[in-house]
Protein backbone atom coordinates (compact mmCIF):
# COMPACT_ATOMS: atom_id res chain seq x y z
CA UNK A 1 0.00 0.00 0.00
CA UNK A 2 1.19 3.35 -0.99
CA UNK A 3 0.12 6.69 0.87
CA UNK A 4 1.14 9.83 -1.25
CA UNK A 5 1.07 13.60 0.71
CA UNK A 6 1.82 15.97 -1.76
CA UNK A 7 2.05 19.87 -0.65
CA UNK A 8 3.64 22.55 -2.90
CA UNK A 9 3.84 25.85 -1.93
CA UNK A 10 2.86 27.85 -5.40
CA UNK A 11 -0.85 26.63 -6.41
CA UNK A 12 -0.68 28.98 -9.67
CA UNK A 13 -3.93 31.46 -8.26
CA UNK A 14 -3.93 34.87 -9.26
CA UNK A 15 -3.75 37.36 -6.95
CA UNK A 16 -5.46 40.59 -6.70
CA UNK A 17 -3.84 43.65 -5.45
CA UNK A 18 -4.89 45.22 -2.39
CA UNK A 19 -4.25 48.49 -0.95
CA UNK A 20 -2.81 47.90 3.12
CA UNK A 21 -5.09 50.03 5.67
CA UNK A 22 -3.25 52.28 7.53
CA UNK A 23 -4.65 51.36 10.74
CA UNK A 24 -2.52 49.24 12.86
CA UNK A 25 -4.28 46.03 13.63
CA UNK A 26 -6.03 45.43 17.31
CA UNK A 27 -3.73 43.69 19.74
CA UNK A 28 -5.36 41.31 22.49
CA UNK A 29 -3.86 42.31 25.88
CA UNK A 30 -4.85 41.33 29.35
CA UNK A 31 -3.94 43.07 32.92
CA UNK A 32 -2.62 41.96 36.03
CA UNK A 33 -4.78 41.57 38.45
CA UNK A 34 -3.00 39.41 41.76
CA UNK A 35 0.12 37.40 42.05
CA UNK A 36 0.62 34.06 41.36
CA UNK A 37 3.25 31.72 41.96
CA UNK A 38 4.95 29.42 39.07
CA UNK A 39 2.89 26.39 40.79
CA UNK A 40 -0.37 28.69 40.34
CA UNK A 41 0.66 29.62 36.27
CA UNK A 42 0.86 25.66 35.89
CA UNK A 43 -2.46 25.02 37.19
CA UNK A 44 -4.14 27.60 34.97
CA UNK A 45 -1.85 26.54 31.89
CA UNK A 46 -3.36 22.81 32.30
CA UNK A 47 -6.76 23.68 33.03
CA UNK A 48 -7.09 25.72 29.93
CA UNK A 49 -7.67 29.04 32.14
CA UNK A 50 -5.33 30.11 29.10
CA UNK A 51 -6.52 34.22 29.65
CA UNK A 52 -6.30 34.36 33.55
CA UNK A 53 -2.79 32.22 32.63
CA UNK A 54 -1.68 35.59 30.47
CA UNK A 55 -2.88 37.47 33.51
CA UNK A 56 -0.83 36.50 36.04
CA UNK A 57 2.21 35.89 33.68
CA UNK A 58 5.24 37.80 35.02
CA UNK A 59 7.72 39.28 32.52
CA UNK A 60 10.19 37.77 34.79
CA UNK A 61 9.69 34.55 35.19
CA UNK A 62 12.69 32.19 34.84
CA UNK A 63 10.58 28.95 34.41
CA UNK A 64 10.94 27.63 31.15
CA UNK A 65 8.31 25.72 31.02
CA UNK A 66 6.04 28.83 31.40
CA UNK A 67 8.04 31.06 29.20
CA UNK A 68 7.73 28.56 26.22
CA UNK A 69 3.88 28.53 27.21
CA UNK A 70 3.11 32.23 27.37
CA UNK A 71 4.99 32.89 23.80
CA UNK A 72 2.82 30.19 21.98
CA UNK A 73 -0.28 31.39 23.43
CA UNK A 74 0.79 34.92 22.87
CA UNK A 75 1.49 34.21 19.25
CA UNK A 76 -2.50 32.61 19.10
CA UNK A 77 -3.85 35.93 20.68
CA UNK A 78 -1.93 38.59 18.38
CA UNK A 79 -0.33 36.83 15.54
CA UNK A 80 2.08 38.19 12.85
CA UNK A 81 3.28 36.74 9.28
CA UNK A 82 6.85 38.36 10.10
CA UNK A 83 6.88 36.02 13.39
CA UNK A 84 6.38 32.68 11.60
CA UNK A 85 8.07 32.75 8.35
CA UNK A 86 11.44 31.61 8.41
CA UNK A 87 14.41 32.97 7.02
CA UNK A 88 15.45 32.70 3.39
CA UNK A 89 17.90 29.89 3.22
CA UNK A 90 19.22 30.35 -0.23
CA UNK A 91 17.82 31.11 -3.82
CA UNK A 92 18.74 28.10 -5.53
CA UNK A 93 17.38 26.23 -2.63
CA UNK A 94 13.71 27.39 -2.99
CA UNK A 95 13.54 26.36 -6.74
CA UNK A 96 13.84 23.22 -5.78
CA UNK A 97 11.56 20.55 -3.86
CA UNK A 98 12.25 18.79 -0.80
CA UNK A 99 11.33 15.30 -1.74
CA UNK A 100 11.09 13.06 1.32
CA UNK A 101 10.53 9.29 1.37
CA UNK A 102 9.23 7.38 4.92
CA UNK A 103 9.39 4.04 4.77
CA UNK A 104 7.09 2.26 7.37
CA UNK A 105 6.06 -1.19 8.27
CA UNK A 106 2.67 -0.46 9.83
CA UNK A 107 1.74 -3.47 10.77
CA UNK A 108 5.37 -3.70 12.98
CA UNK A 109 4.92 0.18 13.98
CA UNK A 110 1.33 0.52 14.44
CA UNK A 111 0.43 4.19 15.73
CA UNK A 112 4.28 5.34 15.50
CA UNK A 113 3.54 5.80 12.15
CA UNK A 114 0.98 8.10 12.01
CA UNK A 115 2.90 10.24 14.60
CA UNK A 116 6.50 10.33 12.74
CA UNK A 117 4.30 11.25 9.57
CA UNK A 118 2.64 14.26 11.45
CA UNK A 119 6.15 15.04 12.95
CA UNK A 120 7.52 15.13 9.51
CA UNK A 121 5.05 17.48 8.02
CA UNK A 122 4.76 20.10 11.37
CA UNK A 123 8.67 20.59 10.02
CA UNK A 124 7.92 20.50 5.98
CA UNK A 125 5.06 22.59 6.70
CA UNK A 126 7.00 25.30 8.88
CA UNK A 127 10.07 25.26 6.38
CA UNK A 128 7.90 27.33 3.83
CA UNK A 129 9.43 25.40 1.26
CA UNK A 130 7.93 23.27 -1.31
CA UNK A 131 7.71 19.54 -0.75
CA UNK A 132 6.98 15.87 -1.25
CA UNK A 133 6.27 13.52 0.91
CA UNK A 134 5.46 10.36 0.65
CA UNK A 135 4.67 7.44 3.21
CA UNK A 136 5.64 3.85 1.43
CA UNK A 137 3.97 0.88 3.50
CA UNK A 138 5.77 -2.31 3.53
CA UNK A 139 3.22 -3.83 6.06
CA UNK A 140 5.59 -5.95 7.45
CA UNK A 141 10.00 -6.15 8.47
CA UNK A 142 10.41 -9.14 6.31
CA UNK A 143 13.78 -9.07 3.83
CA UNK A 144 11.62 -8.89 0.67
CA UNK A 145 9.06 -6.89 1.62
CA UNK A 146 11.44 -4.07 3.06
CA UNK A 147 13.44 -4.90 -0.52
CA UNK A 148 10.29 -4.05 -2.88
CA UNK A 149 9.22 -0.80 -0.79
CA UNK A 150 13.09 0.49 -0.40
CA UNK A 151 13.48 -0.29 -4.97
CA UNK A 152 9.92 1.33 -5.05
CA UNK A 153 11.94 4.37 -3.23
CA UNK A 154 14.59 4.77 -5.27
CA UNK A 155 12.81 4.27 -8.76
CA UNK A 156 10.57 7.47 -7.87
CA UNK A 157 13.48 9.56 -7.27
CA UNK A 158 13.91 10.29 -3.80
CA UNK A 159 17.17 11.23 -2.77
CA UNK A 160 16.98 9.60 1.06
CA UNK A 161 15.27 7.26 3.13
CA UNK A 162 13.83 7.79 6.83
CA UNK A 163 13.34 4.05 7.77
CA UNK A 164 11.00 3.91 11.47
CA UNK A 165 11.93 0.07 11.82
CA UNK A 166 12.89 -2.01 14.94
CA UNK A 167 16.26 -3.60 15.11
CA UNK A 168 14.99 -6.69 13.68
CA UNK A 169 13.68 -4.80 10.61
CA UNK A 170 17.11 -2.54 9.94
CA UNK A 171 19.06 -6.23 10.00
CA UNK A 172 16.42 -7.36 7.77
CA UNK A 173 16.60 -4.70 5.14
CA UNK A 174 20.56 -4.65 5.06
CA UNK A 175 20.90 -8.59 4.48
CA UNK A 176 18.75 -8.53 1.01
CA UNK A 177 19.30 -4.78 0.10
CA UNK A 178 21.87 -2.77 -1.04
CA UNK A 179 21.59 0.26 0.20
CA UNK A 180 22.52 2.80 -2.27
CA UNK A 181 20.66 5.58 -0.80
CA UNK A 182 21.59 7.76 2.28
CA UNK A 183 19.12 5.67 4.84
CA UNK A 184 18.30 6.76 8.32
CA UNK A 185 16.51 5.21 11.08
CA UNK A 186 14.90 7.52 13.63
CA UNK A 187 14.00 4.17 16.22
CA UNK A 188 17.07 2.64 16.44
CA UNK A 189 20.37 3.65 18.17
CA UNK A 190 23.85 2.41 16.23
CA UNK A 191 25.03 0.60 19.80
CA UNK A 192 22.26 -1.66 19.01
CA UNK A 193 23.55 -3.38 15.98
CA UNK A 194 27.09 -2.45 15.39
CA UNK A 195 28.44 -5.81 17.17
CA UNK A 196 26.07 -7.84 14.87
CA UNK A 197 26.55 -6.79 11.59
CA UNK A 198 28.68 -4.89 9.80
CA UNK A 199 26.69 -1.40 8.61
CA UNK A 200 26.75 -0.21 5.33
CA UNK A 201 28.04 3.41 4.90
CA UNK A 202 24.89 4.95 4.16
CA UNK A 203 23.34 3.35 6.97
CA UNK A 204 22.59 6.27 9.67
CA UNK A 205 20.90 5.91 12.96
CA UNK A 206 18.75 8.74 14.91
CA UNK A 207 17.83 6.15 17.84
CA UNK A 208 18.08 7.42 21.39
CA UNK A 209 20.91 5.13 23.90
CA UNK A 210 18.21 3.36 26.04
CA UNK A 211 21.15 1.65 27.58
CA UNK A 212 22.81 4.50 28.60
CA UNK A 213 19.85 6.03 30.05
CA UNK A 214 19.47 2.67 32.24
CA UNK A 215 23.38 3.50 33.25
CA UNK A 216 22.51 6.60 34.34
CA UNK A 217 19.86 5.47 36.65
CA UNK A 218 22.22 2.92 38.06
CA UNK A 219 24.62 5.84 38.59
CA UNK A 220 21.62 7.52 40.62
CA UNK A 221 20.75 4.37 42.81
CA UNK A 222 24.64 3.93 43.37
CA UNK A 223 23.76 0.80 42.07
CA UNK A 224 21.82 -0.91 45.20
CA UNK A 225 19.59 -4.13 44.77
CA UNK A 226 16.59 -3.42 42.36
CA UNK A 227 13.28 -4.48 41.46
CA UNK A 228 13.00 -4.36 37.89
CA UNK A 229 8.59 -4.58 36.10
CA UNK A 230 9.60 -5.62 32.30
CA UNK A 231 6.94 -4.69 29.49
CA UNK A 232 6.04 -7.55 27.70
CA UNK A 233 7.18 -6.11 24.28
CA UNK A 234 10.76 -5.77 22.32
CA UNK A 235 11.54 -2.49 24.26
CA UNK A 236 11.18 -3.89 27.62
CA UNK A 237 13.83 -7.02 26.56
CA UNK A 238 15.89 -4.92 25.46
CA UNK A 239 15.85 -2.72 28.39
CA UNK A 240 15.63 -5.93 30.89
CA UNK A 241 19.34 -7.54 28.44
CA UNK A 242 20.55 -3.76 28.63
CA UNK A 243 20.54 -3.96 32.80
CA UNK A 244 21.74 -7.58 32.72
CA UNK A 245 24.51 -6.36 30.13
CA UNK A 246 25.52 -3.74 32.56
CA UNK A 247 25.48 -6.15 35.67
CA UNK A 248 23.05 -4.31 37.66
CA UNK A 249 22.17 -6.81 40.63
CA UNK A 250 18.28 -7.17 40.47
CA UNK A 251 16.74 -8.93 43.52
CA UNK A 252 12.90 -9.16 41.48
CA UNK A 253 12.14 -8.82 38.26
CA UNK A 254 8.55 -9.25 36.40
CA UNK A 255 7.69 -9.04 32.88
CA UNK A 256 3.72 -7.00 33.44
CA UNK A 257 1.35 -7.80 31.40
CA UNK A 258 -1.99 -5.45 30.73
CA UNK A 259 -3.70 -8.24 33.09
CA UNK A 260 -1.00 -7.99 35.45
CA UNK A 261 -0.95 -4.33 35.95
CA UNK A 262 -4.34 -4.23 36.69
CA UNK A 263 -4.49 -6.55 39.51
CA UNK A 264 -1.51 -5.76 40.63
CA UNK A 265 -2.88 -4.43 43.96
CA UNK A 266 -3.56 -8.05 45.08
CA UNK A 267 0.24 -9.20 43.77
CA UNK A 268 1.80 -5.85 45.57
CA UNK A 269 1.48 -7.54 49.14
CA UNK A 270 3.77 -10.74 48.09
CA UNK A 271 6.26 -7.79 47.00
CA UNK A 272 6.43 -5.46 49.86
CA UNK A 273 9.47 -7.19 51.10
CA UNK A 274 11.22 -5.98 48.37
CA UNK A 275 9.82 -2.76 47.79
CA UNK A 276 10.63 -2.00 51.06
CA UNK A 277 13.18 1.07 50.93
CA UNK A 278 14.07 -0.59 47.75
CA UNK A 279 14.85 0.92 44.25
CA UNK A 280 11.87 -0.11 41.58
CA UNK A 281 13.27 0.42 38.06
CA UNK A 282 10.07 0.40 35.28
CA UNK A 283 10.55 -0.67 31.67
CA UNK A 284 6.81 -0.43 31.26
CA UNK A 285 4.86 1.77 29.31
CA UNK A 286 3.38 4.56 30.06
CA UNK A 287 -0.42 2.93 30.98
CA UNK A 288 1.37 0.26 32.75
CA UNK A 289 3.78 2.46 34.80
CA UNK A 290 0.63 4.71 35.63
CA UNK A 291 -1.20 1.58 36.88
CA UNK A 292 1.83 0.17 38.99
CA UNK A 293 2.54 3.34 40.54
CA UNK A 294 -0.72 4.57 41.33
CA UNK A 295 -1.06 0.71 43.90
CA UNK A 296 2.86 1.34 45.07
CA UNK A 297 1.63 4.73 46.28
CA UNK A 298 -1.06 3.09 48.72
CA UNK A 299 1.42 1.79 50.50
CA UNK A 300 2.74 3.33 53.65
CA UNK A 301 5.60 5.53 53.81
CA UNK A 302 7.91 2.88 55.45
CA UNK A 303 6.85 0.44 53.05
CA UNK A 304 7.65 2.42 49.84
CA UNK A 305 10.65 2.18 47.78
CA UNK A 306 13.20 4.97 48.61
CA UNK A 307 13.62 5.42 44.10
CA UNK A 308 11.46 5.32 41.60
CA UNK A 309 13.35 5.10 38.23
CA UNK A 310 12.67 5.14 34.32
CA UNK A 311 13.93 5.88 30.95
CA UNK A 312 12.68 7.82 28.22
CA UNK A 313 9.54 5.63 27.76
CA UNK A 314 8.20 7.15 30.54
CA UNK A 315 8.55 10.95 30.15
CA UNK A 316 5.28 11.56 29.46
CA UNK A 317 2.62 13.93 30.47
CA UNK A 318 0.20 10.99 30.61
CA UNK A 319 2.16 10.16 34.20
CA UNK A 320 -0.02 13.44 35.82
CA UNK A 321 -3.73 12.01 34.47
CA UNK A 322 -2.58 7.99 35.74
CA UNK A 323 -0.92 8.93 38.71
CA UNK A 324 -1.33 11.31 41.76
CA UNK A 325 1.59 13.70 43.66
CA UNK A 326 2.15 11.04 46.00
CA UNK A 327 2.88 8.30 43.49
CA UNK A 328 5.37 10.43 41.98
CA UNK A 329 7.74 10.89 44.86
CA UNK A 330 10.95 10.48 44.66
CA UNK A 331 10.22 9.90 40.74
CA UNK A 332 13.58 9.89 38.42
CA UNK A 333 13.15 9.63 34.53
CA UNK A 334 15.88 10.09 31.97
CA UNK A 335 15.22 12.50 28.49
CA UNK A 336 17.01 13.01 25.54
CA UNK A 337 14.88 15.54 23.82
CA UNK A 338 16.05 19.56 24.52
CA UNK A 339 13.88 22.50 24.11
CA UNK A 340 13.36 22.77 20.52
CA UNK A 341 11.61 26.19 18.53
CA UNK A 342 8.20 27.23 20.13
CA UNK A 343 6.77 27.67 16.54
CA UNK A 344 7.93 24.41 15.98
CA UNK A 345 6.37 23.07 18.80
CA UNK A 346 3.39 24.96 17.71
CA UNK A 347 3.09 23.75 14.05
CA UNK A 348 3.80 19.91 15.22
CA UNK A 349 0.77 20.10 18.24
CA UNK A 350 -1.59 21.50 15.41
CA UNK A 351 -0.89 17.99 13.63
CA UNK A 352 -1.39 16.48 16.74
CA UNK A 353 2.32 15.71 17.29
CA UNK A 354 4.00 16.11 20.28
CA UNK A 355 8.13 17.19 20.18
CA UNK A 356 8.46 17.95 23.53
CA UNK A 357 7.48 14.45 24.89
CA UNK A 358 7.09 11.68 22.06
CA UNK A 359 10.75 10.59 21.30
CA UNK A 360 9.83 8.85 18.12
CA UNK A 361 8.26 12.27 16.48
CA UNK A 362 11.12 13.92 18.26
CA UNK A 363 13.85 11.74 16.76
CA UNK A 364 11.56 11.36 12.81
CA UNK A 365 12.41 15.35 12.37
CA UNK A 366 15.80 15.50 13.88
CA UNK A 367 16.83 12.71 11.52
CA UNK A 368 14.99 14.63 8.38
CA UNK A 369 16.77 17.74 9.73
CA UNK A 370 20.52 16.05 9.49
CA UNK A 371 19.24 14.47 5.49
CA UNK A 372 18.04 17.86 4.69
CA UNK A 373 21.04 19.58 5.99
CA UNK A 374 23.01 17.26 3.91
CA UNK A 375 21.18 17.90 0.51
CA UNK A 376 21.23 21.78 1.74
CA UNK A 377 24.37 23.02 3.51
CA UNK A 378 22.27 26.74 4.26
CA UNK A 379 18.96 25.40 5.60
CA UNK A 380 18.21 26.87 9.33
CA UNK A 381 18.23 24.17 11.81
CA UNK A 382 16.01 23.68 15.09
CA UNK A 383 18.05 20.48 16.42
CA UNK A 384 21.17 20.83 18.06
CA UNK A 385 22.40 16.82 18.58
CA UNK A 386 25.19 16.57 16.26
CA UNK A 387 25.65 13.85 14.23
CA UNK A 388 28.76 11.55 14.35
CA UNK A 389 30.09 8.17 13.28
CA UNK A 390 26.47 7.48 11.29
CA UNK A 391 24.83 8.35 14.80
CA UNK A 392 22.68 11.38 15.91
CA UNK A 393 24.71 12.10 19.69
CA UNK A 394 21.75 13.02 21.99
CA UNK A 395 22.79 14.31 25.79
CA UNK A 396 20.71 12.39 28.46
CA UNK A 397 19.18 14.78 31.60
CA UNK A 398 17.52 13.44 34.57
CA UNK A 399 14.51 14.74 35.22
CA UNK A 400 11.41 14.60 38.10
CA UNK A 401 7.76 15.33 38.21
CA UNK A 402 6.98 19.04 39.35
CA UNK A 403 3.41 20.51 39.19
CA UNK A 404 2.15 19.27 35.99
CA UNK A 405 5.58 18.88 34.25
CA UNK A 406 8.61 17.48 34.44
CA UNK A 407 11.83 19.69 36.14
CA UNK A 408 15.95 18.82 35.77
CA UNK A 409 17.48 17.05 38.50
CA UNK A 410 20.24 19.03 40.47
CA UNK A 411 21.90 16.80 42.87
Amino acid sequence: MLLSLVFLGTLGAKAHPRLPSPIPPARQMVINLEPCSPKCLHNLYASGQIFSFMAHYAADTQDAQLQDNYTIIDDLLNPTLSAQKPKEENAQNQKEVYKVALLVPKKVVGRYADTSTNALLAYLALKNHDFTLKVFDSQSEDPDSLKKTYQDIIQEGFPFVIALLTQEGVQNLAAKTPLTLPTIVPTVNKHQLEKRMDLPSTLIFGGIDFPKQVAMLLDLSQHKPLVVYDDDSFRGAMLSKSLKDLGANVVYEDTITFKKASTFGREIKHQKRYLKNGVVLFNTSIVKTGMLLSQIGTLSSRERPQMLLSSQINFNLSMFMLTQPQDRQNLFITNALAELNPYLNQTAALLNSDLKYDWVGYASVDCLENMLAYFYPHLQRYFKEPLQDQQILYTNTLYTPKYLGFTPYSN
